[in-house]
């Protein structure tokens, strides 16, 4: 199983600036990342 991977760095790119237009995206390219 493979850890779940974020497309930006946490650190340098907080979730709260991430745009709500990307978020759904983000999301769904999380869950297919998630095993």
């Amino acid at each position: 199983l493979r850890p779940c991977t974020w497309p930006y760095p946490i650190k340098n790119n907080p979730i709260k600036i991430i745009p709500i237009k990307n978020f759904l995206k983000l999301f769904i390219f999380l869950l297919f990342n998630c095993d």
